[in-house]
């Protein structure tokens, strides 16, 4: 359960630069943020997600959990595809320039393996501010754990 929490590590990090803005419905952004995780790769978030969800796969385990793995991760692509390009237009638009250099130098998700040097220092927000904002993302995958755990002392 500690791998699967730490997978959390990589999209808490990602809300940590980017603020409470990325937990909203409407696409935009107050800032561009380029900075911490944002350096490595544009869309930690997503990233995160499906890394935390493949290791939730790969947790519970099974006969089958390949096909699952496999599915989990062709449906967040297909998912996360369709989110990005929207969002990358709007951002294309509201940014201009610096933020077409930034798409340029650093991939939608697979991360680089160092930081884009062009990236604007804007700092974290607070530990306790994220994990207010992130609240309901940690009691769902925590949730989940339970499940897995319960499954496998039940029927295990």
């Amino acid at each position: 359960a500690s791998d699967v929490y730490k997978r959390q590590l990589i999209r808490l990090n990602g809300v940590r630069y980017a603020g409470g803005a990325t937990r909203t419905r409407k696409v935009g952004a107050p800032a561009l943020c380029t900075d911490g995780p944002y350096a490595y790769v544009r869309n930690p978030l997503y990233l995160g997600n499906m890394v935390i969800y493949a290791g939730v796969v790969m947790f519970a385990g099974g006969e089958k959990v390949s096909y699952f793995l496999g599915f989990t991760v062709v449906f967040f692509f297909l998912q996360y595809g369709l989110i990005i390009s929207l969002e990358e237009e709007t951002l294309r638009g509201k940014f201009g320039e610096p933020y077409a250099r930034y798409v340029k130098s650093v991939p939608r998700l697979i991360p680089r393996l160092s930081p884009w040097g062009g990236k604007q220092r804007s700092g974290p927000s607070p530990w306790k501010k994220t994990l207010q904002t992130e609240r309901r993302s940690l009691q769902t995958l925590s949730l989940s754990i339970i499940f897995i755990f319960s499954r496998q002392f039940f029927f295990g």
